[in-house]
């Protein structure tokens, strides 16, 4: 009841009495929301590393990094044709970077840099690559996310827009649906829908946290299950609302009593 009565205060103050408008009955309105989700099959697949170069100034661990990374992309290239690889840079300073007090802990030369693998989403594929990696020195980039997933592969969408699309006509059909709800609660009807807005629900960017470090994965949607990439889509719209009319009363003439003569 708390709900209805708030809603209603809420429709009070949208209440247009005046007429006309640009030729149209201006319409009270009332404001309803509906979303609806999906889960669909990864396109993409990342895999990630953290690659460190060390030596006895920061020329030597620079130069130390860059022989092991060139060593570990031609392994790439010969044994994983397809993946292509980004590198980000994490920290030129001391190998202790993320917990470093100068006072207390000798500077130690370090270059470390991420790498992000990408290539299809074929699970097989991602833990040969990242049995490779451990193998050729690299760590894992076993990180966490927002929505609790854990490890150092991640499965995406790189494009979501077609199953958006697909569940355009399902969040509509229940957007009526929640304004023909609520506009019976009031006593009213739906006249027509006013305007339209359309949300794609996400907190942030898909955000993997390693110890201190942070990368933002390509792919708008990310799981670390290629079969079930959850996508969501939420429509709002404020409706015109008018009163439902009152069934009339009967007129019918009441029949005359038959008298016995």
């Amino acid at each position: 009841m708390k709900y209805i009565l708030t809603l209603f205060c809420g429709l009070l103050l949208l209440f247009s009495l005046s007429a006309e408008e640009n030729g149209e009955e201006k319409f009270p309105t009332i404001s309803a929301e509906a979303e609806v989700e999906t889960f669909v099959r990864a396109d993409t697949c990342h895999v990630l590393f953290l690659l460190k170069g060390t030596g006895r100034d920061m020329q030597s661990a620079r130069s130390d990094f860059e022989t092991r990374k060139k060593a570990f992309t031609e392994k790439i290239s010969r044994g994983f044709p397809g993946v292509s690889c980004d590198v980000l840079s994490v920290n030129y300073g001391t190998s202790n970077f993320s917990d470093y007090r100068a006072t207390e802990n000798p500077f130690v030369p370090n270059v470390t840099k991420l790498l992000l693998l990408t290539l299809p989403p074929d699970e097989e594929l991602a833990v040969r690559l990242l049995d490779c990696g451990r193998e050729a020195g690299l760590t894992p980039f076993c990180g966490s996310s927002r929505d609790g997933s854990f490890g150092a592969i991640y499965f995406g969408l790189k494009n979501p827009q077609p199953e958006l699309d697909r569940l355009y006509p399902r969040a509509t059909r229940k957007l009526f649906t929640e304004a023909e709800r609520l506009a019976g609660e009031l006593g009213r009807k739906v006249v027509r829908m006013e305007d339209l807005s359309r949300f794609v629900p996400r907190d942030a960017a898909y955000e993997v946290q390693f110890k201190a470090i942070k990368v933002v994965l390509p792919g708008k949607f990310c799981s670390v299950d290629k079969a079930r990439i959850r996508i969501a889509l939420h429509l709002h719209a404020n409706f015109a609302v008018q009163a439902q009319e009152m069934p009339r009363p009967s007129h019918t003439p009441a029949k005359p009593n038959k008298t016995q003569e």
